[in-house]
């Protein structure tokens, strides 16, 4: 979706922004695909021990991980097990994967969380994990009050499914005038600047805390972040994402196929053999698409499964 006009505002100025309603605003879904934590629990122990003990090993692996693509834990530890797995398959152990590891770093978020003067936002089934401190929760709060509510925020915290990904969440806070805490992932690393744009985060260290804090008792000290990552919003790829490259990429694939065969451009007959092609492309899944796949690494990448935020 990218940037919203509901997060957007004309100024920032250093006397409003001391003057933000919250802290720190967390808007994270802890459902997933599956269904709540424990659905995704079963979903896993029901798989035969050999399988099970696979996607367990992958998610030891994948949890603290921000740089390597997740798929790359699941192939490696199958290749041990001298498991293969047809597509469908390998997709499904992806998702309860990628399930189980956003569990486990959406949990950490709202443990560290829960002792700061924050706003954690998420579906029901994380309320017993965010009480017992003195963070506010809120459940079930729309896509379009969260978008409004950023302004009225100092900090935001967003967790990615994909480490090459920057997530709408980010944008928004750039769009907002927010101090973004985000993980210390490869898409971070590559386009913002820990400690000057963007305050960064791991699991596997006490860095998210020390950001909360920060952000919570010390907001003047991190204006400066929050102003430089202001600074980003209308640049690329901040506002305007990775569009062009859909349009470059068509230009690519059509001057492809016209080396094919030439037909005078712009011509009946070549929109028609176009048609043809990808009309002949095939569109029934991974039935269409080969033979059981081989969990070597460097295979053809999952496709991207749609999640719960």
């Amino acid at each position: 979706m990218g940037p919203n006009k509901r997060s957007r505002i004309a100024q920032l100025q250093i006397k409003a922004f001391l003057d933000r309603e919250y802290s720190c605003l967390i808007p994270l879904n802890l459902t997933r695909i599956a269904g709540s934590t424990d659905q995704v629990e079963r979903r896993i122990d029901a798989l035969a021990a050999k399988h099970r003990t696979a996607v367990l090993e992958a998610f030891m692996l994948a949890r603290h991980d921000l740089m390597r693509p997740i798929e790359t834990h699941l192939a490696l530890v199958l290749n041990g097990l001298g498991i293969s797995l047809t597509i469908a398959k390998f997709h499904s152990y992806m998702q309860m994967l990628e399930d189980k590891v956003q569990t486990y770093r959406r949990l950490y978020v709202f443990k560290v969380a829960r002792k700061f003067p924050v706003l954690i936002q998420s579906d029901p089934t994380a309320q017993p994990f965010a009480d017992g401190g003195v963070a506010l929760f809120l459940e079930n709060v729309a896509m379009k009050q969260t978008l409004a509510r950023m302004p009225q925020a100092q900090a935001i915290v967003s967790v990615s499914h994909l480490n090459d990904m920057i997530h709408d969440r980010t944008l928004n806070g750039c769009n907002a005038g927010c101090v973004n805490i985000v993980e210390d992932s490869l898409a971070h690393r590559a386009f913002l600047k820990a400690g000057a744009d963007a305050l960064f985060f791991r699991y596997d260290d006490e860095s998210l805390r020390e950001c909360l804090a920060l952000v919570c008792y010390k907001p003047k000290a991190v204006y400066a972040i929050a102003e430089r990552g202001f600074a980003l919003r209308d640049e690329q790829p901040f506002r305007f994402g990775g569009y062009h490259n859909l349009v470059t990429s068509r230009d690519r694939a059509l001057a492809q196929i016209a080396m094919v065969a030439k037909p005078a451009p712009g011509s009946v007959s070549e929109m028609m053999r176009i048609s043809k092609i990808v009309r002949s492309l095939p569109a029934g899944g991974a039935k269409d698409r080969g033979p059981p796949l081989s969990t070597a690494l460097g295979g053809r990448r999952r496709s991207r499964t749609t999640a719960k935020r």
